[in-house]
Formats: C-alpha cells, structure tokens, sequence
C-alpha cells in the first residue's frame, strides 16, 4: 500500500528517531552528564508515548494503512496488562504480610513477654510512641552485658555512668504526642520470657514492584521463631512510563546504560495506614497502642 505521504515527513517517525539519537548519544559520559541535567532519560517517557498517539492519528486521517495501528495496540495494551499484573502483585503481596502479622501477633500477645531488640533504629520509636514499658539491649561489642530500658512517665535529667564497659544513661525524652518522658538505664537479664526481635535485611526489588521490604524476626526464648515482612514498595505506573538513557552508578563507578519503567507513589505494606514503618508493624504484632 502506497502511503499519502512521504515515510520521512511523517511525525510519528520524527518521534521513534528523537528517542534513538537521544539514547544512543548518552553512551558518551560528556555528553549523557549534560543531557541528565535536562532529565534526558525521562524525555522517552513523551516521545514514544507521542508517537505512537500520532500512529493511531495516522490511521484515522488515512495516511498509514490500518493495520499499523496494531503497533499502538500492542504497546498501550501490552503494557496495561503489566501494570494490572503489577498491582495485583503488590495487593498480594500486602495480604500476605497482614496474614503474618496476625498470625505472629496472636501467637505472641498472650506470652506477656519482655522484649529484646536488636535494631538501635526501632528502639527509640517504639519506646516513645508506643506504650512499650521497657525493652532489652543486648550484648554487643563494646558492652558485653544485656542493658535493660525503662521507660516512665516524669521528666529527669540527663546523666550517665559506665559500667563493666556500657554506658549507663538516664535521658528526658518527648513522645510524638507530646508527653515527657524519661529512659533509666541498668544492667539487668529479663525475668520473665523474652521475644528477641531482629531486622534481618532488606529484599531486593523485583520487575514488578520497588522499594523496601524488611523481614523481621521475632524468636522467642522457647525456640518458636516467626517472620513477618514491613517496607513500602511501589506498583508500575498506569501511565507507560519507559525510561531510557545513561547514568553514573557507584560500586563499582562505572557510566552505565539502562531502560526501565516508571513506577508509582510508595505505599506502605502490612497496614492500612499510610506513613507507617516496620516499627508500626513491630507494635502492631506485639499488641502495642500509641502513647
């Protein structure tokens, strides 16, 4: 079939050949570290959503045969399916940890046992936003005995002490809803059953989701061990989002090629709350309320 117009005026073309040469040209580093100061990755993103827009154009003016409209079928509807398939993943993924959460949570809110934690950065939120009484530190390198954490409901002064090598402190804090309170420090074992509750890493993004994906781990003093995974990940974009260009990576520093899609907003797994963390999910298992 003869087309109306010349193949080289056609603009939908104009818009394939844009993304190619910018591409392509990126692989030089003076060049690609100039154009990612004008987000030259991203501006696939227009150009091939663009063009394939003006494909089906085209077609209804009837200046491309119609069987090049398969072209913008197959990009827009392919890609929907991934993106369906993508949220439908994160929603799975999202009623999994809530089943753990309740699983774990209903197995360990009867033992009424104390906590040991072994992440420093789930300490201070989980004593001053939640109703955690008291929790264990336990021996690390520098401190070679369990330091036990009260926390209580008055204001104090700063002051510390070392003991066998820790440091023994008594702190004033304020909980996010504005309460004084106070750590007093000593060393001291649990006394009743404990829960040793571990963040075990970080998993790696897949295809069809990115973000963060803690697996915690709660070990109780009996031997039952229970996971629960807490982290935010993001689902594919609705809109075809192809990112395209060049980049400095480190580890090793190397100038590095890539495609990949764009995704959406983070969102939070395992609660129906947004703006929550692993911490939250901490609480949630161990039965805690907000201060």
């Amino acid at each position: 079939m003869i087309l109306k117009q010349q193949l080289w005026r056609e603009p939908w073309l104009a818009c394939f050949v844009i993304t190619a040469a910018v591409s392509a040209i990126q692989v030089f580093p003076p060049i690609g570290m100039t154009l990612n100061l004008f987000m030259a990755p991203y501006w696939s993103v227009i150009t091939l959503n663009l063009g394939f827009i003006l494909i089906i154009k085209a077609c209804a003016r009837g200046n491309l045969p119609r069987f090049m409209l398969a072209l913008p079928l197959v990009w827009f509807a392919g890609y929907y399916s991934l993106a369906g398939y993508s949220n439908w993943a994160v929603s799975s993924l999202d009623d999994k940890i809530e089943q753990e959460i309740g699983a774990a949570g209903a197995a360990l809110a009867p033992l009424s046992a104390d906590v040991i934690v072994v992440s420093e950065a789930a300490l201070s939120r989980l004593s001053l936003d939640y109703n955690l009484k008291q929790f264990y530190r336990p021996p690390r390198k520098n401190c070679r005995s369990t330091i036990k954490t009260e926390v209580k409901s008055n204001w104090c002064d700063r002051k510390g002490d070392v003991q066998n090598g820790c440091t023994i402190m008594s702190q004033p804090w304020t909980s996010i809803s504005g309460k004084q309170l106070c750590w007093e420090q000593k060393i001291a074992e649990p006394l009743q059953p404990a829960v040793t509750i571990t963040d075990e890493g970080v998993t790696a993004d897949s295809f069809w989701y990115r973000g963060e994906i803690h697996r915690l781990s709660f070990l109780t003093t009996t031997g039952e061990k229970f996971e629960v995974s807490a982290g935010r990940v993001a689902s594919l974009s609705w809109f075809p989002s192809p990112i395209m260009g060049c980049s400095l990576v480190d580890q090793p520093s190397s100038w590095t090629c890539f495609f990949r899609w764009g995704y959406g907003d983070l969102r939070e797994l395992g609660t129906k709350a947004a703006g929550q963390s692993e911490v939250d999910v901490i609480a949630s298992v161990l039965g805690l309320s907000l201060r």
